[in-house]
């Protein structure tokens, strides 16, 4: 019961630290974007919970968080997470938008420049919802 409770407190650490990493990204306009890598590696120093940047399990916070957000009226708030090969999100995101109903088709026929306009779409929605707001 104790380590099911440190566990639960790591994993809601790492949730509090992915979000403010994301809304710090968001907020400035002189970051562009952050890396899963990036992500990750800043909640394994905190120490908290330990995610593999390309494991379902950190898709699931990355996922949980922007479904937070978009409730909250702030938008996709992982739009600001890419993949340090491709500079885009990776196909949790596009998964996440179609399970929302915010694509035309599946996210596994999209071609990259559909996935580009996608990402770039819900990009402008969270920089309207959070430039400027401190």
């Amino acid at each position: 019961m104790v380590q099911h409770e440190a566990d639960t407190q790591k994993r809601r650490r790492a949730r509090r630290i992915a979000r403010e990493i994301m809304a710090r990204v968001a907020r400035d306009n002189s970051l562009a974007c952050v890396t899963y890598e990036d992500i990750a590696d800043r909640i394994a120093a905190a120490p908290a919970h330990r995610y593999a940047p390309n494991g379902p399990a950190f898709t699931d916070l990355l996922c949980d968080i922007s479904r937070a957000t978009l409730k909250e009226g702030k938008g996709l708030l992982s739009s600001v997470v890419v993949r340090k090969d491709s500079g885009m999100p990776g196909d949790g995101f596009f998964i996440l938008l179609d399970e929302l109903g915010r694509l035309d088709q599946a996210p596994e026929t999209m071609t990259v420049d559909e996935r580009r306009t996608a990402w770039s779409a819900e990009r402008r929605l969270v920089d309207e919802e959070w430039r400027g707001r401190r």
